[in-house]
């Protein structure tokens, strides 16, 4: 290796020359690009086979960052060379690393200190308000507020939404930089047509419009404007013509710094006010004047391991990628810039999520024996035989209890998969050992529900259980609030794996996979306004079968600002109207707990035929004689919603339906939630597909419980960087618990940077 080290201070060299006296020299040395990628063609040759997944990668950065230097400013010069003397800095530590086979030497004390120092004003560099960059000012800084732009960290993480290729030849699809030589409608028979006769001093070529503003287009395209056209080009009689072209009128630097022209351009989402070529320009700017400030601590190892880029050398390839650059994979996001920008997401915040259940796993818990004697006396009072994935998720949470630490773990499963049950059989246990158990409910009809199937459960078998809600005196909540200590977490919403692991990251996930035997899936319909009628015929059946009815409605009373049927008005022409021979309950939130239930004790007790509700009845409630489920604007609610008041019937054996009545003149997202609806009853799939439409924010709230935003990162399009990063990060603390090493120091400085506090809210049980 000693060789190829030599040959990389020969790259080094003219890179240090040109650096020097604050690149005085700079000026002096012509088509050093040219030359560059020349040595590093050759050096990536000779590298020994043996080191080639070491050392290849990092050469091929510096080969993209030479292939387009010679094209670029004495800004864009500068850039490329700091770059470029980084990564071979890393290659000299890397050679070390490589002939010694062991670690380099362990930082000192002040040099950790100089680093945690250069992080802090990296931070404080990035937190500079984006008013104060070249070109910006108050104003413009307000347009950029819109896009919640506030600080040039916040403008760097500002991505384009995708890319342009304006190099001069892509297939059909054509750019060239032109002058107006000449500026005239013509007339074709009746139609009027803009003809604008440009040059690019090899040949002339005609640029039309058939439509859209002609005195617009008239007034900028005068004669001597020098623009960008990009389009297909076609032939004809009269010579090469372009029909209704992406076009850009150049300023007089726009030949200095080619942002908008003989490259991969980036496309940012716009606001008003704020258009392309004044985003790039901007960009441009604060990357060559911040972008050195953008700090990742990630160890090198790590990097090296994942064959990742210097995230310096990705934020500024993913603004504005290299010549050489295949454009596909940054519109996909799929770019190997993307993917650094996208790991240090995921690793940062995996590495919080690991540091956080450390933490716990270092707090002393409760070691619970398993005498299972009551338990088995409680497997014998039920009339069925528990599922297999019951079985092994019961043997998952006893596994936890048995330990000395505390126990954080997620229950997951299906509407009707039966997490009730394994709830109990995990607080059966615990009452074994003399303990008490608290199952938390989110409403006081929900909690009645679980208080009316746990004392079936329990009494045969010698608990007693109580009921605790909100509405009791205040002494007595108290007294009894003292007593509670909390279990597990369970949620009856099939998160996705993908969510669950990133969302709940630092929590143990068991799945129940299962559905009980001879539980028949709901069928569901999707019916629009003109078949009301035969939604009231399949009412009709199913009460005439002594079956129950609920009728969902999204709200409570009529609203002046939506055209939407509400419960309140419809319960009464339902009861008056229409089923007039049987009775029609009515529950919605905002109903006293009294009274809301009476209504529901009605209903399961089928003294009411059919109930009108909000989602007040989503989560938990079980009557087993309703067979049918009518959600009135079906549109108005999310997959998982939809799943979840599909889920109230069905709970026995009764063949079950939901018929969803919707508007037809809906949105395409919402079309597609229905008719998946329709396709499939698996809730897990339902969810991935709610989570690809509506996003991971809305999906669970994320942003309202203090969880950190991803800026870059897609929980979906980027799973595979998410296994790999939560890998990572949970085998650095599984060596370091609490990031306590020296090495760790800084790392440690940046993750509490970027977690701002918010380590204890995202903390659940």
């Amino acid at each position: 290796m000693e060789s190829f080290r030599k040959n990389l201070q020969k790259i080094e060299q003219p890179l240090l020359f040109a650096v020097r006296d604050d690149f005085k020299n700079l000026s002096h040395i012509k088509n050093l690009g040219k030359a560059m990628t020349g040595i590093i063609a050759l050096q990536i040759d000779a590298i020994p086979p043996v080191a080639q997944n070491r050392f290849e990668p990092p050469l091929g950065n510096l080969l993209t960052i030479f292939s387009d230097y010679d094209a670029q400013d004495s800004a864009g010069k500068k850039t490329k060379i700091i770059e470029a003397v980084k990564i071979l800095e890393r290659l000299m530590d890397a050679i070390d690393v490589f002939d010694s086979h062991k670690p380099l030497s362990p930082l000192r004390e002040e040099q950790i200190n100089e680093r945690i120092s250069d992080l802090k004003t990296s931070a404080e560099k990035l937190s500079v308000p984006v008013q104060y960059l070249k070109g910006v000012g108050p104003k413009m800084a307000a347009r950029f507020q819109a896009k919640k732009i506030s600080t040039i960290e916040d403008l760097l993480y500002f991505l384009p939404r995708t890319y342009d290729d304006r190099k001069l030849e892509t297939g059909r699809i054509q750019t060239i930089i032109a002058v107006v030589v000449l500026s005239e409608f013509r007339y074709y028979g009746r139609k009027r047509i803009l003809e604008v006769t440009v040059s690019d001093n090899t040949a002339n070529l005609t640029v039309k419009w058939f439509k859209g503003r002609m005195s617009y287009l008239t007034g900028i395209f005068k004669k001597g404007v020098r623009a960008i056209f990009t389009g297909p080009v076609t032939p004809n009689y009269a010579g090469k013509t372009m029909i209704h072209p992406e076009y850009e009128i150049l300023e007089e630097d726009d030949d200095e710094n080619l942002l908008n022209f003989k490259r991969i351009v980036p496309v940012y989402s716009e606001t008003e006010g704020l258009h392309q070529k004044y985003i790039r320009k901007v960009m441009y700017g604060a990357l060559d004047q911040y972008s050195r400030y953008i700090a990742s601590p990630i160890p090198a190892e790590i990097c090296r391991k994942r064959n990742l880029l210097n995230i310096h050398e990705a934020m500024l390839t993913v603004h504005f990628p290299g010549h050489d650059e295949q454009i596909q994979p940054f519109i996909d996001a799929r770019s190997e810039a993307h993917r650094r920008l996208i790991y240090d997401e995921f690793f940062f915040f995996q590495l919080g999520m690991a540091v956080k259940k450390s933490g716990r796993i270092l707090d002393k818990g409760i070691s619970f024996h398993l005498e299972g004697r009551l338990l088995d006396r409680f497997y014998a009072s039920l009339h069925f035989t528990l599922t297999a994935a019951q079985q092994r998720v019961i043997a998952e949470i006893q596994k936890d209890l048995q330990s000395s630490t505390s126990m954080n773990r997620l229950l997951q499963g299906d509407v009707g998969s039966g997490k009730t049950l394994v709830a109990m059989a995990a607080m059966i246990t615990v009452c074994e050992n003399a303990c008490q158990v608290a199952l938390m409910a989110p409403t006081e009809i929900l909690a009645r529900q679980h208080y009316i199937t746990l004392s079936a459960w329990a009494e045969p078998i010698g608990l007693r259980v109580v009921l605790l809600t909100g509405s009791m005196a205040n002494a007595a909540r108290n007294e009894i609030l003292a007593k509670i200590a909390s279990v597990l977490v369970m949620t009856a919403t099939p998160i996705p794996r993908t969510l669950a692991m990133t969302v709940y990251g630092d929590l143990d996930v068991s799945v129940i996979d299962e559905m009980p035997p001879g539980k028949k899936p709901v069928r569901t319909i999707l019916m629009g306004e003109s078949r009301r009628t035969a939604v009231y015929d399949a009412i009709r059946k199913e009460i005439a079968k002594g079956h129950q009815v609920f009728i969902v409605y999204p709200l409570v009373e009529q609203s002046e600002n939506l055209d939407l049927k509400d419960a309140t008005k419809m319960a009464d022409h339902l009861q008056k109207d229409i089923f007039t021979d049987c009775r029609v309950g009515l529950m919605h939130g905002r109903m006293k707990d009294l009274e809301k239930e009476s209504v529901m004790k009605d209903f399961q007790e089928n003294k009411t035929a059919i109930l009108v509700a909000t989602t007040v009845i989503e989560v938990g409630i079980d009557v087993p004689h309703a067979s049918l489920m009518v959600i009135e604007h079906a549109e108005r609610f999310g997959l998982s919603q939809l799943h979840q008041l599909r889920g109230r019937v069905g709970r026995r054996d009764i063949p079950s339906t939901c018929i969803l009545l919707a508007d037809y003149k809906v949105s395409a997202d919402a079309r597609k939630r229905l008719k998946i609806m329709e396709k499939t009853t698996d809730g897990f799939a339902l969810a991935e597909e709610d989570l690809v439409i509506r996003g991971p924010g809305d999906f669970l709230g994320t942003r309202q419980s203090g969880l950190p935003d991803f800026r870059i990162a897609s929980i979906i399009r980027d799973a595979r960087i998410l296994n790999d990063a939560k890998e990572d990060a949970f085998a650095l603390v599984a060596r370091d618990p609490l990031l306590e090493k020296p090495e760790h120091a800084i790392l440690k400085q940046s993750l509490i940077a970027k977690w701002q506090g918010k380590l204890d809210l995202a903390r659940t049980g």
